[in-house]
């Protein structure tokens, strides 16, 4: 076999998840799109459902790489892709990178912002990141290294399980459960905008991590308009103007407000009036949008579709008729106040 045969062909790529703790509630293991996240311990036992019939021990002949693999608690991402080794590394890794920052999205609205956990690739006391790669066909395995960060584990356990399955996480996951060629545009705008939901959340500075949310949201609501803000403001009328919180903490004026303080960071660049409380309210904004998207994917088919239902929902409140909504739009709508540990959230429903 040439080196150019070893070079190419198709990989399992293995990256050490540093930040994330798989727990027995989730059977140590989490498929999210093309990735599974896995425990080490329990990959070696099941290699070879991953296609990897590789000797394990030349991962772990090193001291270094031993200390940090050969432990029953690591964590490993896995992900299989065809191409040249280096070149699909780099999509291997900007892939798994993404599906940590859709991970992320699983915290909205129950951890405060200096509390969210940042699972990375793995990044060891000296800010080390490291890969293995497996050729299959030539059974060989190479590694790499370089230096980078550290931060808090997120660990994936009963308590986490809990407070998704209620909520919006798990349909994302079943969502993402097809092969990448069969996303129309629509699912990669909500797969785009799950990434910078992510990303908001790895984000120390509030300027950033709210310009990230904002981004999010209105990949998502605007486009092909140019009324933005007015796309923007409506939209969120409909999804939450039901509820008595619409009027009683006067949000169609929050969100006008952190409209225009997007509107200071995008084209003044000038982030200074973007305050934690403004970081705090588009995470709630955020969370319903998702909330209520994930759960009605069959009505909220498309952009335009969003902008077909805000439009009627528009004609039934210039009409009078805002009592009769069930009868034209999206039924089971819901609006999350506040999230208390356990569950303890306050959840309003519209019938």
């Amino acid at each position: 076999m040439t080196n150019k045969d070893r070079n190419y062909g198709e990989w399992v790529f293995m990256f050490p998840i540093s930040n994330l703790s798989l727990t027995d509630v989730i059977k140590n293991e989490l498929k999210i799109g093309r990735v599974t996240f896995i425990t080490f311990d329990k990959f070696k036992r099941n290699k070879r459902k991953f296609d990897v019939y590789n000797d394990l021990k030349s991962i772990t002949s090193d001291e270094l790489y031993r200390d940090i693999v050969d432990t029953k608690l690591i964590t490993v991402a896995l992900i299989k892709l065809n191409g040249e080794e280096k070149e699909t590394l780099k999509k291997a890794e900007k892939e798994v990178n993404e599906t940590l920052y859709i991970l992320a999205t699983s915290q909205l609205f129950y951890k405060q912002n200096g509390l969210t956990s940042k699972p990375y690739v793995f990044k060891s006391d000296t800010h080390g990141f490291m890969n293995f790669s497996f050729h299959l066909k030539s059974k060989t395995v190479s590694m790499s290294s370089e230096m980078r960060g550290t931060l808090q584990p997120l660990t994936l356990n009963q308590e986490w399980v809990d407070i998704n399955k209620h909520h919006f996480f798990f349909n994302v996951i079943r969502f993402l459960d097809k092969n990448e060629k069969d996303f129309n545009d629509w699912e990669k705008s909500l797969i785009r905008s799950l990434i910078f939901a992510g990303k908001s959340n790895y984000e120390e500075d509030i300027g950033q991590a709210f310009l990230f949310r904002m981004i999010a949201m209105e990949s998502v609501i605007t486009g092909g308009t140019k009324n933005h803000k007015e796309s923007f403001v409506s939209f969120f009328y409909f999804l939450i103007g039901w509820h008595k919180d619409w009027v009683e903490e006067g949000m169609e004026n929050k969100i006008d407000e952190i409209y225009r303080k997007r509107n200071d960071y995008v084209h003044d660049g000038n982030p200074d009036k973007i305050t934690t409380e403004d970081l705090i309210f588009t995470e709630k904004l955020l969370f319903n949008l998702y909330r209520n998207l994930f759960k009605n994917l069959k009505s909220f088919t498309s952009k335009a579709e969003l902008k077909n239902i805000r439009k009627k929902h528009e004609s039934l409140v210039n009409l009078g008729l805002e009592n009769q909504r069930t009868k034209f739009l999206p039924k089971g709508l819901s609006y999350t106040l506040q999230y208390k540990r356990k569950h303890e959230d306050f959840v309003s429903s519209l019938f």
